[in-house]
């Protein structure tokens, strides 16, 4: 089961205009117009939030399962989600994954200049040129690594700290322009790099087969950030790298207990305010 089971649909109708901090100061929010409709889809609450994985092996079934329903959308229907991030990736009754929120996606060639999507899982090179760069394929592919990532790092147990020390980097970083535009990326191209969260600090603390699905997801992406010549990522790859993950039959390349901190102490061990951008999660934005 890759997509809610739909209660009720139809059109809402915003009565005031919703602030976020897009961008750019100058940018305003598409769609949140008082008086503009907009379509609402209410499913059953049955699902639970992605930082509630059972195990580590739960948490790339969950991502994969939501990577099928992206595919889907886009193959079937020239659909982008562009919003794929921690918030949009469920985990259902039966610890299947979700992909949700379709209320905002947008044809693949809808207008460069229209924005959605949560900071910490962007891709870098959105991130690096928020004006310019058209939101394409690669760019939510992109977004199903980070998710898995920053899920492991932070809601994982681990007595590997200095790998949670550098998620801040990587996830929050940004800087403002002298025009007052907000970028970011730096720390994500480092990641694609092996700069940060290297590959050495994950050997140490995350099972085999999840070890080799992050490795191989830096080395698909990597080529988009170093000028090579190199394909785009497609679906079939990065599905490909979940498939080989999950199918591993040794006995002890998963481990039996490594669920999420939220599952295994009921709240998060580590908490810090993110210090990126207070970007909404369903914000669009143009210039």
């Amino acid at each position: 089961m890759v997509i809610p089971c739909v209660t009720s649909a139809g059109f809402h109708f915003n009565t005031s205009l919703e602030q976020s901090r897009p961008f750019s100061a100058k940018h305003t929010c598409v769609g949140l117009e008082a008086g503009v409709p907009s379509r609402r889809l209410i499913s059953k609450p049955s699902f639970s939030p992605i930082k509630n994985f059972a195990s580590t092996k739960q948490l790339c079934t969950v991502i994969s399962d939501a990577l099928i329903a992206h595919t889907e959308a886009y193959t079937k229907a020239d659909v982008l989600h562009r919003d794929v991030s921690s918030s949009t990736i469920k985990i259902d009754e039966h610890g299947r994954g979700l992909l949700v929120d379709w209320d905002l996606p947008m044809a693949v060639r809808a207008p460069s200049e229209f924005r959605a999507g949560t900071w910490q899982f962007i891709s870098a090179a959105i991130l690096f040129d928020p004006l310019e760069k058209e939101h394409g394929l690669p760019d939510d592919l992109e977004s199903f690594c980070h998710v898995l990532v920053y899920n492991l790092v932070k809601h994982r147990p681990t007595k590997f700290s200095q790998l949670y020390a550098q998620i801040e980097f990587v996830f929050d970083n940004f800087v403002e322009t002298h025009d007052g535009t907000i970028v970011g990326g730096r720390g994500k191209m480092n990641f694609f790099a092996g700069g940060e969260l290297p590959p050495k600090g994950f050997k140490n603390s995350l099972p085999a087969p999840c070890v080799e699905a992050v490795e191989a997801l830096r080395a698909l992406f990597k080529p988009l950030y170093n000028d090579s010549e190199q394909d785009a990522p497609s679906p079939e790859d990065v599905q490909a790298i979940f498939y080989r993950s999950l199918s591993s039959n040794r006995d002890n390349d998963w481990f039996a207990d490594d669920q999420s901190v939220y599952v295994r102490y009921a709240y998060p061990p580590h908490t810090r305010k993110s210090s990126s951008p207070s970007i909404s999660s369903r914000s669009v934005c143009s210039q």
